[in-house]
């Protein structure tokens, strides 16, 4: 991951859609990382027929079967470029690791597809999207588009979750050496793990309050905070997220190789918390100085409705994350419902909209959307190159968790009543656990999904840590 700092944090305006969007070349693959979608694609009775044309012939080469095209004056089947042969009625074009472009039954195992989008002067093939400004990102679960003069195709889209390394291990409640660690959980609020499996917290506790972080063997450290502020959430540039998007000369930039870690200081207006010219706001990690700069102070307090029902924790910026595009984004900094974003290579401020009501939680969903949940139970499907959104879901109970899976796509968003639902890329969700508590939720390389239960009094509580396998196949 990347390691820079944020000091410029939130000071002009993010990139455009442009950078977020770097991929391949003319037939070049863009390098590693995880993609998303607006949709995750399964295939179905019209999905990922293939190329758009009939037959198509290269140095008097005729090439009419199903999926194929020409290549280097040969026939070959590779339904997923521009001008090859539609596969047959009954088959869809699978763009996924065990069968890549093949034409195969529309009930095989891991079939990826999708249908074919015109975008700009190029078709995004099977595992792929238009983001409307002419370029094309990869669908769940490729992690990247590959590209040609005519299209671009998903590609790297396993069937197999790749499973990394292990978090310390839960124990019993104050074990030494695993989340429990009375050093590493008292007060905490919120965490998320890094690619190498370390855990990263937060905490809201009377007096100054703490980013600590547990490595896989147990080791607790602890970075105290500026003066008496709360914190709320942290969030971790992760490895996996990178930008994806064809249609453009070279190929993407290299994965962040150091840490980057931000969060939020949040304190309502009568807490006795606040500083009067930083009362709020966003911070960085800095790693050389283990220290924790207040860098996007907010000009008011953004008390309100929230899904805790606890003041002391309902205030201030929420919804942090880091994005696909290796940006940072954060609602409620000066006004409920505003939602901003940072550029970390330029450390440029943008807002990117304002919603009519306060942000609860926010997750990267693909290369160009966020999902942000609200006060009232919307979920919103949220448009980065144009700033709009539309209605993606609606939970009945206030959402305290929000976080994809771009394994396969799934959606998983916690609730103050405490359940945990599943949703499908289309918004389609059910109940999938009930956790102890009102949770936040983090999924870690070992293939598992971590939520951190908060008790009800919130300030100086003890949280429980448990876990769910996601899925180790698709």
């Amino acid at each position: 991951m990347q390691s820079r700092s944020l000091a410029l944090l939130f000071s002009a305006s993010l990139v455009s859609i442009g950078a977020l969007s770097t991929g391949c070349g003319d037939g070049k693959a863009s390098s590693g990382g995880a993609g998303g979608s607006t949709t995750t694609s399964t295939g179905g009775a019209t999905g990922g027929t293939g190329g758009t044309g009939g037959s198509t012939s290269c140095e008097g080469v005729t090439c009419a079967g199903p999926g194929e095209i020409c290549v280097d004056g040969a026939c070959a089947q590779d339904c997923a470029r521009a001008g090859a042969t539609p596969c047959d009625a009954g088959t869809a074009c699978d763009v996924s690791n065990a069968n890549a472009g093949k034409c195969v039954a529309l009930d095989s195992p891991c079939l990826t597809s999708s249908e074919p989008q015109p975008c700009g002067d190029r078709v995004c093939g099977p595992g792929s999207a238009c983001d409307g400004a002419g370029k094309c990102y990869p669908l769940v679960p490729c992690q990247d588009v590959v590209c040609d003069a005519a299209g671009c195709f998903g590609t790297q889209c396993a069937c197999t979750r790749d499973i990394g390394c292990s978090p310390a291990p839960l124990g019993a409640p104050g074990e030494a050496g695993t989340l429990h660690d009375e050093a590493f959980r008292h007060g905490l609020v919120d965490i998320e793990f890094d690619p190498t499996c370390t855990a990263w917290g937060v905490t809201l506790i009377s007096g100054p309050d703490y980013l600590r972080s547990i490595a896989p063997d147990g080791t607790v450290s602890t970075y105290p905070g500026v003066t008496n502020l709360n914190m709320g959430e942290v969030s971790v540039l992760q490895d996996i997220v990178i930008p994806k998007s064809g249609h453009l000369d070279g190929p993407s930039p290299p994965p962040p190789d150091d840490l980057d870690v931000a969060l939020t200081y949040i304190c309502c207006s009568a807490c006795g918390c606040q500083l009067a010219s930083t009362p709020q706001g966003v911070s960085h990690f800095e790693p050389a100085t283990s220290t924790l700069p207040l860098v996007i102070p907010s000009q008011t307090f953004t008390d309100g409705t929230g899904p805790f029902g606890a003041a002391v924790i309902d205030t201030g910026p929420a919804g942090l994350t880091y994005g696909t595009d290796r940006v940072l984004y954060v609602g409620n900094v000066d006004v409920n419902g505003d939602y901003f974003r940072l550029d970390l290579a330029t450390d440029v401020k943008t807002l990117v909209t304002t919603f009519a009501s306060r942000v609860y939680a926010s997750a990267p969903f693909d290369a160009v959307n966020m999902l942000v949940a609200l006060e009232g139970g919307e979920i919103r499907l949220l448009r980065l190159l144009d700033g709009t959104s539309t209605l993606w879901a609606t939970s009945d109970s206030p959402v305290t968790g929000l976080t994809r899976d771009f394994f396969d796509g799934s959606v998983y968003v916690a609730r103050k009543d405490t359940q945990v639902w599943r949703y499908d890329g289309e918004g389609t969700g059910a109940l999938a656990w009930t956790a102890k508590g009102p949770a936040r939720l983090a999924i870690a390389p070992d293939g598992y999904l971590y939520a951190i239960d908060i008790p009800p009094a919130i300030a100086d509580a003890t949280p429980t840590f448990e876990r769910w396998e996601l899925p180790k196949t698709r």
